[in-house]
């Protein structure tokens, strides 16, 4: 087997087996683009063995898998294929606000889902790993409402939904909410937000 082939197989297998055990112990690597940097890395990788040694049968197999299970992600909508695409190029991501070195807000977009403000509390445990908690996710439009002091249902809600945030301060956080100062064209608003509460996605 070639040398480059050997190379490919076992970093791909110690990468899948290193990225479950973080999710089982639920810990993350830092970094706001760590898991994208990995996952091109590992596609770009995929590429050059899958051309290079193409001529090998379970190569040409391996490539045919990969190219279905692409297929196969288009078929349900699109949704999954989609989805994987708004993760390589971090398009769910609108906005990451730093409070402090414990809790930041990431204003994101999924797909078929509300724009929600995710915050999280976050301790670092090594050089390169933390433990995140998304403590709550609160609805994007509702911390625009309530900032400019704008009624539920006045169409000026959605005007301005696409306004980021100018700056978020966090004012004090319990066990049952955390308290943030949000300031949105130029106006402020401090808003308690319930933790650990269903919100949706």
């Amino acid at each position: 087997m070639p040398k480059s082939l050997k190379i490919y197989i076992i970093s791909s297998v110690v990468l899948i087996l290193f990225l479950l055990s973080l999710n089982l112990i639920d810990l993350n690597l830092k970094g706001e683009y760590t898991y994208q940097i990995l996952a091109w890395t590992w596609i770009i990788f995929t590429f050059y063995i899958i051309i290079k040694f193409w001529k090998i049968i379970y190569i040409k197999i391996y490539g045919f898998l990969l190219f279905a299970l692409v297929g196969l992600s288009i078929l349900p909508m699109a949704i999954p294929f989609v989805s994987i695409l708004s993760f390589l190029f971090n398009m769910n991501t609108i906005q990451t606000i730093k409070m402090n070195d414990e809790y930041k807000i990431v204003v994101t977009k999924k797909v078929m889902a509300k724009k929600r403000a995710y915050i999280y509390n976050s301790e670092s445990k090594l050089l390169i790993l933390e433990k995140s908690q998304n403590i709550a996710r609160p609805d994007y439009s509702d911390i625009v409402s309530e900032t400019l002091n704008i009624n539920s249902d006045d169409p000026k809600r959605y005007e301005y939904v696409n306004e980021p945030i100018q700056q978020a301060k966090l004012v004090s956080v319990n066990k049952d909410s955390i308290g943030i100062e949000y300031q949105i064209l130029n106006k402020k608003k401090i808003i308690y937000h319930n933790l650990n509460e269903t919100y949706g996605y």
